[in-house]
């Protein structure tokens, strides 16, 4: 009989052991999602760096002239090819224009052949009225906000006496919003 109480009580051990083990509980927590999005401005589909330089964004070309002309040539600028400008709607886009390779107080294209200048202006309209002042910043309104045009023109006085030569000059374009 000692046998059978000894049985009995191994499973009454094993059955108490089972029914005190606590029940599995399912637990749960938050975590936080976010992402801003903010105003901005691309070139070429890809988002500029503060001070990145994007390459060349096209070419005011005054054209061929006479070394004894005395006219005054006009330009637009040319945006080269495949260069995009695509900005948020309503953002506050400016540009401003540098003083260029050979210039101080004004614009100078040089000579490739010789140190000799030849000055010229860059405006913000096609009426040439509104002069773009050496590194001040210009608004710039658009209607379409996937294809910015940055309006530069340009003008410039021959005088008649300039030796024949390609005349060039190279003008940073800064674009701040």
């Amino acid at each position: 009989m000692g046998y059978r109480w000894h049985r009995a009580s191994r499973m009454g051990a094993g059955l108490a052991a089972v029914l005190s083990t606590p029940a599995m509980a399912d637990t749960t927590t938050t975590f936080q999602v976010s992402a801003t999005v903010v105003s901005g401005c691309e070139i070429n589909g890809a988002l500029a760096s503060n001070g990145e330089v994007l390459g060349r964004y096209g070419q005011l070309d005054f054209g061929t002239h006479s070394s004894l002309s005395t006219d005054t040539a006009s330009a637009a600028i040319a945006a080269d090819a495949g260069l995009t400008l695509s900005c948020t709607p309503g953002i506050a886009l400016s540009m401003a224009l540098g003083a260029g390779q050979h210039g101080s107080a004004t614009r100078n294209m040089q000579a490739a052949g010789s140190s000799d200048l030849l000055p010229y202006r860059l405006y913000r309209d096609p009426a040439f009225s509104n002069e773009m002042q050496i590194d001040q910043a210009y608004a710039i309104t658009f209607a379409d906000p996937e294809a910015i045009a940055l309006p530069i023109y340009g003008r410039v006085v021959l005088s008649g006496d300039k030796p024949p030569d390609t005349y060039s000059d190279t003008v940073v374009l800064t674009l701040s919003w």
